[in-house]
């Protein structure tokens, strides 16, 4: 089984609203609701007792009594003596690796199409659980065009005819890519056995990377990439990323850790895996946050400044004593982060790079001259090899710098952040 927390913490995973077909006694609710209100889960369940049932175990809740498929029609429904093995299929291999169970009664019912439930409700749907019995590619297919509207979609499958004429795996596989969805995890129950979960990404919500910090929180459809590996801030932070994730270098112990944010903080080592490649082979629009000109050095890597700046103690404890004592601080040129961006735009070429400077904060009304000088740098750069360019103080424009920015100039405010994310997002929907 896939664990609902592991996958929303791997995968960055934000509910809007869920549909769950197959809901049995709503076995899962509690889970669910960590995440989402009553309101925002939609249950399809075959059997009367057990809609009835989950009515009176959790008030308030949503819930229809349909057997879903990809057309209308009456067909058998085989209720099993556990319930929740029940199915509009025969038996097939199910029979053997489970003789304990069997069906003990039937009725004959008309069908109906997921797209004429889920419109009842008021409901954005971006997760999708299957759970059918083998019947999930026909529920899937009475979606229709909603589909192209889900992000996630965790599924029951099947390798072999658990159930008689159910679909298999590769076939769920290659209905989903029409919608643009790629199966990343699957967790068959034993070695024996032949059916188990997997978990489908919709590639299309995930087309921009963010080389950059948590000011990008907001930006919408962004694969994550920067909260699941590190926050970068130079030039040459975001090339070393660029030949991890292209698999250009394998970057070693302790510096898999110490060249990480997201490994810092969680003192782990970070490898280079399929999924990050997928993400960044698929992104579109690559936004690219330039902040600081400091490279923080050993023996060749770009450490992640926290893992050895003082001001952060609490993330030094795991640094081993060699590098705290002979790491190197280089602050980078006008000329060498010209020549970076290029590189960067070359490696990234044909998908579109933005550039994205500091927000250009004034300290006793006056321009703190550091920032305000890379600032000023950027916007040269890429005026000069018309790359696009954005300046946080002039997206803001139209509000005081003590709006959208907290008192320590690093950091946007709650209401900063909520609208640079609103510009971000109308940006990247202009230009894609």
């Amino acid at each position: 089984m896939l664990i609902l927390y592991e996958l929303i913490a791997k995968y960055h995973i934000k509910l809007k609203g869920i549909l769950h077909v197959g809901a049995h006694e709503c076995e899962e609710i509690r889970h669910y609701e960590v995440f989402l209100p009553r309101n925002k889960i939609l249950w399809i369940e075959g059997l009367k007792d057990k809609v009835e049932y989950c009515k009176n175990m959790y008030p308030g809740i949503l819930i229809e009594q349909a057997i879903v498929s990809d057309k209308y029609e009456t067909v058998k429904f085989n209720i099993s003596n556990n319930t929740i093995s029940s199915s509009i299929f025969d038996f097939g291999l199910h029979k053997t690796s489970y003789p304990e169970i069997n069906y003990v009664d039937s009725f004959y019912t008309d069908t109906k199409m997921l797209k004429d439930i889920i419109h009842k409700y008021d409901i954005h749907y971006n997760f999708l659980n299957l759970d059918i019995q083998g019947a999930e590619l026909k529920a899937l297919k009475g979606m229709e065009d909603y589909l192209h509207k889900v992000e996630y979609i965790y599924t029951e499958v099947n390798s072999d005819y658990v159930y008689k004429d159910c679909a298999l795996i590769n076939e769920i596989d290659e209905y989903l890519k029409k919608f643009g969805f790629e199966r990343v995890e699957t967790m068959w129950w034993d070695n024996v056995c032949k059916w188990g979960d997997a978990f489908y990404i919709n590639r299309k919500y995930t087309h921009v990377t963010i080389f950059g910090t948590c000011r990008f929180n907001k930006v919408q459809y962004n694969t994550n990439l920067n909260e699941l590996i590190s926050y970068t801030h130079t030039t040459k932070e975001v090339l070393q990323l660029i030949s991890f994730l292209k698999g250009e270098i394998v970057i070693p112990p302790p510096y898999n850790t110490l060249c990480f944010r997201t490994a810092i903080d969680k003192s782990i080592g970070i490898n280079m895996d399929n999924h990050y490649k997928c993400k960044f082979d698929n992104t579109k629009v690559f936004i690219i946050e330039l902040c600081s000109r400091k490279k923080y050095i050993h023996n060749n890597y770009m450490l992640h400044h926290i893992c050895v700046d003082k001001r952060f103690s609490i993330f030094n404890n795991n640094t081993p004593r060699d590098i705290l004592d002979n790491y190197t601080i280089e602050n980078q040129n006008d000329e060498e982060i010209e020549n970076d961006i290029l590189e960067i735009q070359n490696l990234l070429y044909p998908r579109k790079i933005v550039i994205v400077s500091h927000y250009n904060s004034k300290l006793d009304g006056e321009f703190i001259d550091s920032r305000n000088n890379l600032v000023c740098l950027l916007d040269k750069i890429c005026e000069k090899h018309n790359i696009p360019f954005i300046n946080p103080r002039d997206a803001l424009g139209q509000y005081t710098q003590e709006q959208v920015m907290s008192d320590n100039l690093g950091h946007y405010t709650e209401f900063g952040l909520c609208e640079f994310g609103k510009y971000m997002n109308n940006y990247i929907k202009s230009i894609i």
